[in-house]
C-alpha cells in the first residue's frame, strides 16, 4: 500500500512552543516548519501501521530531539552538513500494530558552527494507513521508483540528488512514456524542468483513461526548476483509472548536456481520495 503524505502545515499536526515557518520550491507544498526552542513539540495522530518524518537540514547545524510513539522514545541527532540537505528521512517507526497512534517530536537542543543559527526543518510526514480506514481526503504519494509505475523506452535513473523526493528521479528522451494505474478521483504529477540552453524546452503529454492528451510545455529557462506541477487531472469518477505520460522533448540525436533538461524527471504522483 502506498503512503499518505501530510504537509508540515497540515491542520492534522499540532505545534506547541516557539516554531518558525520556511520553505522553498524543493519542499513539499513549498513549506517547512522548524524550532530551536527546547521543549517545543510537534504532535501527529494517525491510524495506520507505520510512519516516518522527512526534513531539511540547514548547513553547519545539528539538532537533537526525541520521537515518541506508543511509549517508545528514540533520541535523534541530525548530522552536520556543509550544505543544505533536503528530503532527509530524520526518523521512521518500526512496523506498528494496525490502529490509532500518536507521534510526538520534542526539540532538545540545536547548535550551529556558523554565525547564523540554523534549523532542522520538518517538511512532511509519510504514513501507511489502516487498510479499512476511510480514504476521504487522503493524498497518496507515489515515487518515481515505485513498482506500480510501468516505464516504456530508454529511461535513465538518477539517485542521490536531494532536490528530488526520495532522492530518486527518472529522465527520458522523446517518445518514452510511463503508465500508472490508480484508484481515486484526482491525479497530479510533479517533476523537474530546464535547463533549456539547447533551445528545446521541457514538454510532455498526459492522458487519463485514453482521453485527449493534455500537453505540458515549460517556458524557456536556463536554470533547473524542481518540484514543478506538470499535470493535474480533472475530477474523476470514483474508481480505477490509468494515467499515461509521454515525453515530447528532445530527439535521439539531439540530447542536451544533461539528459534531464527536457524530460519528466522526478515523478511525484499524488491522488486524492474523495
Amino acid at each position: 500500500m502506498n503512503s499518505v503524505i501530510v504537509d508540515d502545515q497540515s491542520l492534522q499536526i499540532t505545534y506547541t512552543g516557539a516554531w518558525t515557518g520556511g520553505g522553498s520550491s524543493n519542499n513539499y507544498d513549498h513549506t517547512t516548519t522548524a524550532s530551536r526552542a527546547a521543549g517545543a513539540t510537534m504532535t501527529f495522530p494517525f491510524s495506520g501501521t507505520s510512519v516516518s518524518v522527512v526534513a531539511t537540514y540547514d548547513a553547519d547545524t545539528s539538532c537533537t530531539g526525541t520521537f515518541s510513539i506508543d511509549g517508545n522514545v528514540t533520541t535523534v541527532t541530525s548530522p552536520v552538513a556543509s550544505t543544505t540537505l533536503n528530503h532527509q528521512s530524520i526518523w521512521s517507526s518500526a512496523l506498528l500494530p494496525d490502529g490509532s497512534h500518536t507521534l510526538t517530536y520534542r526539540v532538545a537542543s540545536c547548535t550551529s558552527t556558523s554565525s547564523t543559527p540554523g534549523y532542522v526543518w520538518l517538511d512532511y510526514i509519510l504514513y501507511t494507513p489502516s487498510p479499512n480506514a476511510s480514504k476521504n481526503g487522503l493524498v497518496y504519494f507515489v515515487d518515481d521508483s515505485d513498482s506500480s509505475i510501468t516505464y516504456s523506452g530508454n529511461w535513465t535513473v538518477e539517485t542521490g540528488k536531494d532536490e528530488d523526493f526520495a532522492l530518486t528521479s527518472h529522465g527520458s528522451k522523446q517518445g518514452c512514456s510511463f503508465q500508472l494505474d490508480f484508484e481515486g478521483t484526482i491525479a497530479t504529477v510533479y517533476g523537474r524542468t530546464g535547463n533549456d540552453s539547447d533551445n528545446a524546452a521541457t514538454q510532455m503529454s498526459f492522458s487519463v483513461d485514453g482521453a485527449s492528451p493534455v500537453v505540458f510545455a515549460s517556458p524557456y529557462q536556463t536554470t533547473i526548476s524542481y518540484n514543478q506541477a506538470l499535470f493535474q487531472s480533472t475530477n474523476l469518477a470514483q474508481g480505477k483509472h490509468s494515467l499515461v505520460a509521454t515525453s515530447n522533448s528532445g530527439t535521439a540525436t539531439n540530447i542536451p548536456q544533461s539528459p534531464w533538461a527536457r524530460s519528466l524527471v522526478e515523478q511525484r504522483v499524488l491522488w486524492f481520495w474523495l
